[in-house]
């Protein structure tokens, strides 16, 4: 492009800038050999036009990750969740991810929206990391809300197997074992 506009008459100036130190001024170098050079060298190149196919461009667009505010919205109508909780999920990657994949594995939708956006960011938040590197997964999150479902184990006995999952990465049936969580 800068070759055509020199070529219809266009002028660009070339030039380095220089900051010496912390003060504001800059310094300019419009007419150095550098700045000739590379005056030299962009006049020279002849680049053809980037002229995309439509598979290639729909394949690119099929790669990306979807947008936040997208996610949110697809969260507020699809999945019925309240504008807060979807702005919560949509605000870090991995809780998004954690909740996708837990909603997958079967887990209801506004169960597994609190679980990740109250309890698994607390405690995570509380040991200082974050949730992509907790050793929390979505199986073990859709596992506690199936037991939780199933009055098999009480809120506060789901709260302490979330915190050895976070400890230790254990299955959640054998932390309930191991602790005696599990409701008469």
């Amino acid at each position: 492009r800068i070759d055509a506009y020199m070529r219809q008459g266009g002028s660009v100036l070339f030039d380095t800038r220089d900051q010496l130190d912390r003060s504001t001024s800059i310094n300019t170098f419009t007419g150095t050999p550098a700045v000739e050079r590379l005056r030299e060298m962009l006049a020279s190149l002849d680049i053809p036009p980037l002229e995309p196919s439509t598979a290639w461009i729909e394949e690119i667009r099929a790669e990306l990750h979807e947008l936040p505010r997208a996610r949110r919205a697809r969260y507020e109508t699809e999945l019925d969740l309240k504008p807060e909780v979807a702005r919560v999920l949509v605000a870090d990657r991995a809780s998004s991810e954690l909740f996708e994949e837990t909603v997958a594995l079967g887990a209801p939708t506004d169960k597994a929206a609190n679980w990740v956006t109250q309890d698994v960011a607390g405690l995570v938040n509380k040991r200082g990391g974050d949730v992509g590197a907790s050793r929390i997964t979505p199986r073990h999150l859709a596992d506690l809300i199936a037991l939780l479902e199933a009055d098999t184990i009480s809120g506060q006995g789901a709260k302490q197997a979330l915190e050895d999952v976070a400890e230790t990465g254990d299955d959640v049936a054998a932390i309930v074992e191991r602790r005696g969580l599990t409701q008469v």
